[in-house]
């Protein structure tokens, strides 16, 4: 076994991801995500927790062991089509689960960003305003929207445990099978 450290685990998974999508398509990767949930114990607590889950309403959740990352996953962003205004939550902002906390535009709807956790905004991310075309190129990375901490009243242990109650990848897929009639 060759032992990496999580930063060249990271560059080397992204660099595979990067070669291997075109050739193996969506439903191998989000079966690798859900793997990438089971890394084995060379690499440190924090990137261990750190997998995606999804939301029904077609947003991603990233989790590092405090706070969480949020976006919109590929396919809503292929729904939308072209974004031209995206508002994001301000930072310090109070969120409970399913409150809304922002909003996408693009030129075939608007539509609401629902928060998945408790917490609070404890940033955002104001780069994508400047270019709305990331969330094309690169809808469940660089195009995040906003981050979700503890807050007075939440833990980053209650942010985990709503954390774990979203959708897995595979789970998400049959949402995905679903909605495209595929079961």
């Amino acid at each position: 076994f060759l032992l990496l450290s999580s930063a060249a685990f990271d560059l080397l998974e992204n660099i595979m991801l990067r070669t291997l999508v075109p050739r193996i398509g969506a439903r191998a990767i989000l079966a690798h995500q859900a793997a990438a949930c089971m890394r084995p114990a060379i690499t440190t607590l924090a990137s261990r927790a750190m997998c995606t889950r999804y939301t029904e309403h077609h947003d991603w959740v990233k989790f590092d062991g405090q706070s969480a990352t949020v976006g919109i996953t590929k396919h809503a962003a292929s729904e939308l089509g072209d974004i031209v205004f995206v508002e994001l939550p301000e930072r310090g902002t109070e969120v409970s689960a399913g409150d809304a906390v922002g909003t996408v535009e693009s030129v075939k709807a608007c539509s609401d960003v629902e928060c998945p956790l408790d917490g609070a905004v404890t940033e955002t991310n104001e780069a994508i305003k400047d270019d709305y075309t990331v969330f094309q190129s690169d809808p469940e990375g660089s195009a995040w929207m906003y981050k979700v901490g503890p807050s007075d009243s939440v833990s980053s242990a209650d942010i985990e445990a709503q954390f774990k109650q979203l959708l897995d990848g595979g789970q998400y897929q049959q949402l995905l099978d679903e909605i495209n009639g595929d079961q």
